[in-house]
C-alpha cells in the first residue's frame, strides 16, 4: 500500500524532520522537500500531488496552519501530518481540530511510521477515488445549469 506513496516534507533544515525523512526513505517512500510557502503551493498544485505532507510547526515563511489551508485546496486529496520535536497535547488537539490528519513527534520508530503511512495512503486513495466520482457529476450539473447571458 505504501509502495507508490509520495511525501512532501515542509521544513527549514529542521533536525527532527530530517530524522523523519531518513525513516521514510528507509521505508521506500519517495520524498520531496519544500522550505517556503510558495514552494509548498507549487507542490500542491503540481500534476503529482503527494499523498501526505509532513510539516514542521514553523518554517521559513509560514506555519502548519498555512500548510493545512493549502492542502485543503490541493488539486488532489492530500493529508497533513504535523511534525513537532516536543509532545504537546494542546497543540495536538488544535492540529486535529484544524483539519490535519495527525501529529507526530520523535522518536520515529519504523513500525510506527509505516503504520501511519499505510493509514495516510489508504485515506488519500479513498478521498481521491471519491473526487474522481464527483468530477463527472459536477461536469453534468454544470452542463445542465441554465446559462446567464449578459446584456
Amino acid at each position: 500500500m505504501i509502495d507508490d506513496v509520495c511525501a512532501l516534507l515542509v521544513h527549514d533544515n529542521s533536525v527532527h524532520v530530517t530524522q523523519l525523512a531518513l525513516v521514510l526513505v528507509a521505508l521506500g517512500i519517495k520524498c520531496r522537500e519544500a522550505a517556503t510557502f510558495s514552494a509548498v503551493m507549487e507542490e500542491l498544485n503540481s500534476v503529482r500531488v503527494p499523498q501526505v505532507v509532513f510539516t514542521d510547526t514553523l518554517y521559513a515563511d509560514g506555519d502548519w496552519k498555512d500548510v493545512v489551508h493549502l492542502a485543503q485546496g490541493a488539486r488532489q486529496a492530500t493529508n497533513v501530518v504535523v511534525v513537532s520535536r516536543l509532545e504537546d497535547v494542546r497543540l495536538y488537539l488544535d492540529i486535529i481540530d484544524f483539519g490535519a490528519f495527525d501529529f507526530i513527534t520523535p522518536p520515529y520508530r519504523e513500525s510506527d511510521v509505516s503504520h501511519l503511512m499505510r493509514c495516510v495512503a489508504r485515506n488519500a486513495a479513498s478521498r481521491r477515488k471519491d473526487q474522481g466520482r464527483m468530477l463527472p457529476r459536477l461536469a453534468t450539473a454544470a452542463a445542465a445549469a441554465p446559462r446567464l447571458e449578459c446584456a
